[in-house]
Parts: C-alpha cells; sequence; structure tokens
C-alpha cells in the first residue's frame, strides 16, 4: 500500500520533476526545446501537479464534488468564488501546460517557463 503523501508537497514535487525533465531530457538549444516528446511529458507533470493541489484544497474547503471524473470547467468554477487572480493563472496555466505544451508540444522555452511559474504560483495558493 502507498503512503498518503502531502498533496501540496506532491504537487511541488510534479513541478520538480517537470524541470528536470526538461533540463536533462527535452535537449534546449536557444529558446527552443528539440525534443518534443519530453516537453509534452514535462507540461503534462507540471499540469497533473496543479490538479492534485487545487483538488487538495477543495477538499479543504469541503467543496461538493460532483460524481465521476473533474472536468476543468469544475476547477474554473471552484476558482471564481475563491480568487479571481488565482483562475487567471489556472487558465494561462492550463494553455501554456497542459494545451501548447502537452498537446500542441509547442518547442518554445518562454511558453513552458510562463506554464512553470503559473503552476508554483497557484500550488502556493493552495497551500
Amino acid at each position: 500500500m502507498a503512503v498518503k503523501t502531502n498533496p501540496i508537497e506532491e504537487a511541488k514535487r510534479y513541478v520538480a520533476n517537470a524541470k528536470q525533465i526538461l533540463r536533462e531530457k527535452a535537449g534546449k538549444r536557444g529558446h527552443h526545446y528539440t525534443d518534443s516528446k519530453y516537453v509534452s511529458m514535462a507540461c503534462n507533470t507540471a499540469w497533473s501537479g496543479v490538479l492534485i493541489a487545487v483538488h487538495a484544497k477543495m477538499k479543504r474547503d469541503n467543496f461538493k464534488f460532483p460524481r465521476g471524473r473533474l472536468s476543468v470547467d469544475t476547477y474554473r468554477g471552484y476558482l471564481t468564488t475563491k480568487n479571481k487572480t488565482i483562475l487567471k493563472y489556472f487558465n494561462s496555466a492550463y494553455n501554456h501546460l497542459h494545451l501548447y505544451g502537452g498537446y500542441d508540444k509547442e518547442l518554445s522555452v518562454g511558453n513552458t517557463q510562463i506554464g512553470l511559474d503559473f503552476a508554483e504560483k497557484i500550488i502556493d495558493w493552495c497551500s
């Protein structure tokens, strides 16, 4: 059986792992990475960290969870009632990490860094 960890520390670990993947595997050359597979992996890892942190905050706030898998709109709805600035960070992290990095495999170092910065701000707010 896995030992339960602090979800905020776990979220931070995900972002740290994403940075390590980028540093060691993505092949940075100038302002771009060279390996889209690892950029996608890193961005999806960091995005998962964001979701872990927000989910933990929702639980602490006794959010009434709907049945089944949560959609991004469920997270957005929660954040709309809690902190509009964090909602903006969440939307930007979603775009930069999940969509551009994870799906589109955007190789821009700047794009990925923006997403990681927002992820860290969201996780810090959730702690």
